[in-house]
């Protein structure tokens, strides 16, 4: 190291730290008290943009124009994740494209103008599974899970759909229209023809790994010597032991053609739904918020407007002053 340069233990690091948070606060404690300063001073000023922010958000968060959030689970019958994602995230590019028309939106979901100009925002989030057990634990809303993390693996069969809507009112035939939308895909039927011609062959495999252990296991038991199953002896421990691992395979195979008949059973369309769509209970652009957020707003405007008012003077000067 030369002498040029010095050095920095951690202490120093740390006191940098906190004397360069020490000196932004008391930057935002000056920048807020002269604020404060400037709204005693033009309170009339700031209270007309204080009110036109409430104002605002009032006629934003009126009722008709209120947002609620539409979610539901699906269950991929075939298709891929990408797949699934490219098709329902193509109406949110048409819904919010404002060259399409109320009307043709409707004509692509097979519903009316109206309802089609209420929905906006369809999205997609990923399901994930924490225990490695096929069940949906928890909807990742925020993305913040890594396609590489081994403990919370992403479902590559269920996907979360989500858009909102100004009518809650005429969900069922919305969700209704958007499933159909989706089965409707050439690339999805083709790609549900193929997992269900796969699980009727699963099926026929399974049953005939079912019936030829029964059949071993009725082999080994009624072929045994009559005088090995009367008298106790190691031959029939040993056989006892055998029956029961044919016994725990059989068992196996049960439970899984049990989930594998299941899925088969429910397994009617490329995307089909797992339970239905729910709309929340508070709206996105509820009242409240956006009254605080507005007046927010309106109170910083206002102090600006205040400021240059102030400052009216110094600006006149500095705009009719000649450039030396």
């Amino acid at each position: 190291m030369t002498d040029t340069q010095q050095e920095m233990n951690l202490w120093d690091v740390c006191k940098s730290i906190i004397n360069g948070c020490a000196n932004g606060i008391k930057l935002l404690w000056s920048l807020l008290a002269a604020m404060l300063r400037l709204t005693y001073r033009k309170w009339w000023l700031v209270l007309v943009f204080i009110i036109a922010g409430a104002s605002a958000a009032m006629y934003y968060t009126r009722k008709s124009n209120l947002r609620y959030k539409v979610s539901a689970i699906v269950c991929l019958n075939g298709p891929t994740i990408n797949e699934v994602q490219q098709r329902f995230e193509a109406l949110n590019q048409n819904f919010s494209a404002d060259v399409i028309s109320s009307q043709n939106k409707g004509a692509m979901l097979g519903i009316s103008p109206e309802k089609a100009a209420a929905l906006s925002r369809f999205r997609t989030f990923r399901i994930i599974d924490c225990m490695h057990n096929g069940t949906a634990d928890y909807i990742d809303w925020k993305g913040r899970n890594s396609g590489t993390d081994t403990l919370n693996v992403r479902m590559e069969d269920r996907l979360a759909l989500q858009f909102q809507t100004k009518d809650p009112e005429n969900l069922p035939e919305v969700a209704e229209a958007i499933i159909t939308y989706m089965n409707n895909s050439q690339l999805l039927q083709a790609s549900f023809s193929t997992y269900k011609e796969h699980a009727a062959r699963q099926q026929l495999f399974d049953k005939q790994q079912i019936e030829k252990l029964d059949s071993l296991t009725t082999f080994f038991y009624r072929n045994a010597d009559a005088q090995q199953i009367q008298t106790p002896s190691v031959n029939m421990a040993m056989g006892k032991k055998q029956i029961v691992l044919f016994l725990k395979d059989i068992e196996r195979f049960f439970r899984d053609k049990q989930v594998r008949d299941h899925r088969y059973i429910l397994c009617t369309a490329p995307v089909s739904l797992q339970g239905e769509f729910i709309a929340d209970a508070a709206p996105v652009n509820s009242r409240l918020k956006f009254i605080l957020l507005l007046s927010l707003i309106g109170w910083l405007a206002g102090c600006l407007a205040a400021y240059l008012l102030e400052q009216r003077t110094a600006i006149v000067a500095f705009l009719r002053s000649k450039p030396s």
